[in-house]
C-alpha cells in the first residue's frame, strides 16, 4: 500500500510510453483509477491516453506526492456533438463543466457543436443525451450525470436502500475528503430518470383479468359468489413509508400522478376535501408530515401492485380511503362504470382476513372472515402485500 502511494518504480527522466528522456518535458502523471498501467508518463503521452478518457483521476508527482489534477489542465477539451476526434469549429465551451461519474466528481472543458452542424447534433442537451450524460438543466446545462452513475445509484438505492443523500455524499468524498461541496442537482436528475424509464418500460399486467382480452362478454352479470374469478385484491397500508413536510406540490410537483400506480391527485385530494381528511396538523401522530404512510392495493393472486391504486395517507389505515381506491379501480381500470354508478365495492366483493392476520381478530371474524371459506381461494394466505411492504419499508430513509 505504501508503495503504491509512491513512485514505485518510476523515473523522472523517464517515460515508458514514448522513452523520452528530457528532463524538461518527462512530467510524471499516471491514472489511477480506470487505466491499467499505473506507471509513470509524460504529459504529451498523459494526453494521448486520456483525450477520449475524460474522467479517469488522473494524478501527478509533485516532488513530495501525488497530487490530484483535472484533465482540463494539460488541455483535453471534451468535444460533444461530433464524432470522437473532430472539432467543431464555432463550439460554445464551458471551462467549469461538471459530470458526476461513479468514480466522483469531475470539473472538465466542454465544448458544444455550435457550427452548422448543429442542427443534426440538436441543443446542447440534446448532444449531452446522445452521450449517455445527462443533463441537470434543460436550457444551456453546465452539469451532467453519467447514465452510468444514475443506474447504478437505482440499483444500490433498490438493493441496500442507499439514500441519494448517502449515496451523493460518497462521491463527494471520493472527489475530495476535505468538505469541498459539488452540485445539487442530483436528486432531481435520478427523479426524472425514474420516470422516463417507468414510460419506458411501463405495460400491462398480461396474467390479471381485463375486459375484451381474457374476460367473457357476460362477466359484468357473475354472480358476486364467483367474482373472485375476475377480481382478487389484497389491501394494506405501510405507515414506515412516512414523507416529512419539507416542500410542496407547487414546488415540487409529481411526474405523471395517475399515469402509473399513484391515483390522480386532483380528485384524490377533492375526496379527501369532502371527509376533512387534511385537517390534521396537530394530531399527535402526523405533525410535521406531509403524509403518514402508503396505502395500495396489489392482485392477490400474482402479488403485482395494481395500476392507480396507492394512495398518501393522511390520518392512518382508514376505511374510506380504500373506498376512493376501488371505485376509482373498478371504474377506471376494470372499465365497469355501471356497477360503479349503483353499487360500491362493499355490496360487490366478498371480504376475508388473510391468514397470519385471522388470530388476532376476534372469534366471530375469524368464522366468518376465513380465506378457507372463499370459494376458489385454493390455499391461498392474502399475506402478498406484506412481502412488498417488506421490500419497499426500508425505503423510507429516503422520504
Amino acid at each position: 500500500m505504501l508503495r503504491a502511494e509512491g513512485r514505485g518504480d518510476g523515473n523522472k527522466n523517464f517515460c515508458y510510453a514514448c522513452g523520452c528522456l528530457d528532463q524538461e518535458h518527462a512530467l510524471v502523471f499516471c491514472c489511477i483509477s480506470e487505466c491499467f498501467s499505473k506507471d509513470l508518463v509524460c504529459e504529451e503521452c498523459c494526453y494521448k491516453h486520456h483525450w477520449n478518457r475524460p474522467l479517469d483521476i488522473v494524478e501527478r508527482w509533485n516532488g513530495s506526492f501525488f497530487e490530484r489534477i483535472a484533465l482540463r489542465d494539460i488541455g483535453i477539451v471534451v468535444q460533444i456533438g461530433h464524432c470522437p476526434g473532430k472539432t467543431c469549429l464555432s463550439p460554445s465551451t464551458y471551462k467549469d463543466f461538471i459530470v458526476i461519474h461513479i468514480n466522483g466528481l469531475h470539473r472538465i472543458h466542454v465544448a458544444f457543436c455550435n457550427c452548422s452542424n448543429k442542427y443534426l447534433a440538436g441543443k446542447q442537451r440534446m448532444q449531452l443525451l446522445r452521450r449517455q450524460w445527462y443533463p441537470a438543466m434543460h436550457l444551456e446545462p453546465q452539469t451532467a450525470a453519467m447514465f452510468e452513475v444514475l443506474n447504478h445509484f437505482h440499483l444500490l438505492t433498490l438493493q441496500g436502500k442507499v439514500s441519494a443523500y448517502d449515496y451523493y455524499a460518497g462521491l463527494e468524498k471520493l472527489s475530495n475528503n476535505v468538505g469541498e461541496k459539488g452540485p445539487v442537482e442530483f436528486s432531481r436528475m435520478i427523479c426524472q430518470l425514474r420516470h422516463l424509464k417507468m414510460l419506458k418500460l411501463a405495460m400491462q399486467r398480461i396474467a390479471c383479468p381485463k375486459p375484451s382480452v381474457n374476460l367473457p362478454d357476460d362477466w359484468e352479470q357473475a354472480d358476486k359468489k364467483f367474482f373472485f374469478k375476475y377480481l382478487y385484491l389484497t389491501e394494506d397500508c405501510c405507515f414506515h413509508l412516512t414523507r416529512h413536510l419539507v416542500s410542496s406540490e407547487f414546488r415540487d410537483p409529481g411526474l405523471g400522478t395517475g399515469s402509473s400506480y399513484f391515483v390522480e391527485d386532483k380528485p384524490y385530494w377533492e375526496f379527501l376535501k369532502g371527509l376533512a381528511a387534511l385537517d390534521h396538523v396537530n394530531t399527535k401522530f402526523s405533525q410535521g408530515y406531509a403524509m403518514t404512510g402508503v396505502g395500495l392495493s396489489v392482485c392477490a393472486r400474482h402479488e403485482f401492485v395494481m395500476p392507480n391504486s396507492v394512495v398518501d395517507l393522511q390520518k392512518g389505515e382508514r376505511y374510506v380511503i380504500f373506498k376512493f381506491v376501488w371505485t376509482l379501480q373498478l371504474s377506471c381500470i376494470y372499465f365497469m362504470p355501471a356497477l360503479v354508478k349503483e353499487n360500491w365495492p362493499p355490496k360487490l366483493l366478498l371480504f376475508v382476513v388473510p391468514k397470519r392476520h385471522l388470530p388476532g381478530h376476534i372469534r366471530s371474524c375469524q368464522v366468518n372472515f376465513l380465506l378457507n371459506w372463499l370459494p376458489g381461494a385454493g390455499r391461498t394466505d392474502g399475506e402478498g402485500i406484506e412481502r412488498g411492504w417488506a421490500h419497499m419499508g426500508p425505503v423510507a430513509t429516503s422520504t
